[in-house]
């Protein structure tokens, strides 16, 4: 952590030397560090990342059961990742060449590799970034399943209405 605040400090003290090309410089403030908001965390200065992050909200959700076979494996019933946070949508648009849906959002796709075992975990993380967050809660899972599974053979089984009759032109009268 002492590390984390050193290089934090550092980048916020250092300066962009005069000898480098004007196309080598790359400071939008005076200081490096003026971008960064007034309540700033040490994570934030030192992750990297840009300056229109911090502040934003996230929704930190359980995913639903996916439709696959794997079943619960993605779910907070799986033992896998159960938690995920993703940014809230901003700037989309509808492209008018091909109807497909558009974005401007450095953050869109994020959401892929931020994920928790626990809702602690994530909160915690949330926080630690500077980011707001809205926890959604998953719906309870239904554990009622059913007393017999049916085969396929149970569609031609005696045992269910009995014997057919009527069928063959030889019942017939």
């Amino acid at each position: 952590m002492i590390a984390i605040r050193q290089v934090a400090q550092g980048l916020r003290q250092a300066r962009v030397t005069p000898s480098l090309p004007a196309v080598a410089r790359r400071c939008f403030s005076e200081q490096p560090g003026d971008d960064l908001p007034p309540r700033a965390t040490d994570l934030q200065a030192a992750s990297g990342i840009p300056p229109v992050a911090p502040g934003r909200t996230v929704y930190i959700y359980s995913p639903s059961r996916v439709a696959g076979q794997h079943g619960l494996a993605q779910t907070i019933e799986g033992g896998e990742y159960g938690w995920k946070v993703q940014f809230s949508p901003d700037a989309k648009w509808i492209n008018p060449l091909m109807g497909w849906t558009s974005t401007a959002d450095p953050m869109e796709n994020v959401h892929r590799g931020l994920s928790f075992h626990s809702k602690q975990a994530a909160i915690e993380f949330a926080t630690k970034n500077g980011w707001t967050y809205e926890v959604e809660e998953p719906n309870p899972r239904n554990h009622k399943r059913p007393t017999r599974y049916i085969g396929y053979g149970d569609n031609y089984s005696v045992k269910r209405k009995g014997v057919p009759s009527g069928g063959l032109r030889s019942e017939r009268s």
